[in-house]
């Protein structure tokens, strides 16, 4: 189900010891890649290119001997395209991870962690297939491949693997849920009865965290959107507990038309701007800053935009959609800095340090060439991706790139949400006497944030 923190638990299960202790039974180099699936963000981090390419780099990374597989689909491109730097197509980079499966010279492991294939924004039978074809092409003594993955149940996914061990997750968050909720409202109730005790607080609150937690049914971003209704009621002290009961009680158990129901209470005279800012947001092809999407939307609702503090901005961003877009801070890290050093480069490194230099020459700003329809795109964060990045990959990419300071995006609380305003674009249940925004003005919107040089 989603929004159940699937995402949250890939990225611990890949970093656990356990995890680590577990393969090491086996006599044998293990290596963890990752791929997290992000329909929210740039091209390449939704699609099997962005995919093939990073998990390629991450296993090259990590044993470097593991360039012969991949050597001969090399010198191929170089000698079709005549460049030491070639173009990787998508073919290539298959062709490439599938002859690391099916090499038998390095006695190796591969373990995948592949979260939100549902998010996926290609053709999944091919993505399902390749993922099939990819263990069918270890032989289990030289090369062993174990691949953890996580999606919502699409018929796709489970026509390929639905045979495989398997478990849905919200069956399995209610504790955690129960705990997050107890935290949240436990803050909210301190801060407004610090003369009260804490067996007080505990009693009077005990009851509602138990109404929250059911309502949530395991889904970690359902609990979250309650929540955000009923925290500042207890600040301000404008309800008593069994008034928020009550009002926990009477809100819808489906996401969308939860979703439906917080649009509602965004205040009649913000419906236009609350329009523009959710399909931009929508029809955007990266994420936004805050300044490019607040400032942009505002200059198309009101023919004018100005300089804005960021708590202004946030406070736009709030009081327009009530939750469903929020504020990520990204900074450069080691995975984005990674997309500089390309599966190229490898290999011309390893034929180097065996006397056997492809090239005449260095290239210090070599990178895995990237078809136009990504160019624009950059990688996957390292919160998401990385595993085990090396001190040297850091250290390389630290020589050779600014590292720019932290920039302040714009996105959707969860996919469903985003899949809400898609569906959902002449009722998103807004109030006030406005039109439905179209899509071509939401591209020329796009247009003029770049015009406009608010985008990074």
């Amino acid at each position: 189900m989603p929004g159940s923190g699937q995402s949250t638990l890939m990225k611990f299960a890949m970093k656990d010891q356990r995890t680590i202790n577990g393969l090491a039974n086996d006599k044998r180099k293990w290596i963890i890649a990752s791929f997290f699936f992000h329909d929210r963000g740039e091209d390449l981090q939704k699609s099997l290119y962005g995919m093939l390419k990073e998990i390629l780099y991450q296993i090259l990374s990590k044993e470097k001997q593991l360039y012969q597989a991949v050597y001969p689909v090399y010198a191929d491109l170089v000698k079709a395209t005549n460049s030491k730097f070639p173009k990787w197509s998508l073919e290539k980079l298959q062709e490439a991870l599938l002859n690391v499966a099916e090499q038998r010279m390095i006695k190796t492991g591969i373990c995948l962690f592949l979260d939100a294939l549902d998010e996926h924004a290609g053709d999944n039978e091919l993505l399902s297939d390749l993922l099939y074809k990819l263990t069918s092409k270890v032989d289990g003594t030289a090369v062993r491949l174990k691949i953890c993955l996580a999606s919502r149940p699409w018929t796709v996914f489970l026509n390929q693997f639905g045979a495989c061990p398997n478990f849905e997750i919200h069956h399995h968050t209610q504790g955690d849920i129960k705990r997050y909720a107890q935290d949240r409202l436990h803050r909210a109730w301190f801060g407004r009865n610090r003369s009260t005790t804490v067996d007080q607080n505990l009693r009077e609150l005990r009851s509602l965290v138990v109404q929250i937690s059911r309502k949530a049914l395991g889904v970690f971003v359902r609990v979250k959107l309650v929540l955000n209704e009923v925290v500042p009621l207890i600040r301000d002290g404008s309800k008593d507990v069994s008034e928020l009961e009550d009002m926990v009680n009477k809100m819808p158990q489906e996401l969308g038309q939860l979703y439906r129901r917080i649009l509602e209470r965004v205040e009649a005279k913000y419906a236009n701007e609350a329009r523009a800012i959710l399909e931009t947001a929508l029809y955007s092809f990266k994420p936004l800053t805050l300044e490019g999407l607040i400032r942009s939307t505002l200059y198309i609702i009101r023919g004018k935009s100005r300089a804005m503090q960021e708590e202004a901005m946030m406070n736009v961003l709030t009081s327009r959609t009530s939750g469903l877009l929020e504020c990520i801070h990204r900074s450069p890290d080691v995975a984005e800095a990674t997309s500089g050093k390309s599966i190229s480069r490898i290999v011309q490194e390893n034929l180097r340090t065996e006397g056997m230099d492809f090239s005449e020459e260095s290239d210090t700003n070599s990178v895995i060439s990237i078809p136009p329809e990504y160019s624009q795109a950059s990688t996957i964060t390292s919160e998401e991706l990385d595993y085990d990045i090396s001190n040297e990959a850091q250290a390389n990419s630290a020589e050779s790139r600014h590292i720019e300071q932290s920039t302040i995006t714009v996105q959707f609380i969860h996919q469903t949400a985003k899949e809400y305003v898609q569906e959902h674009q002449g009722d998103l249940g807004l109030s006030g006497p406005s039109a439905q925004i179209s899509s071509s003005t939401a591209y020329l919107k796009l247009v003029r944030i770049g015009f406009m040089s608010l985008e990074p």
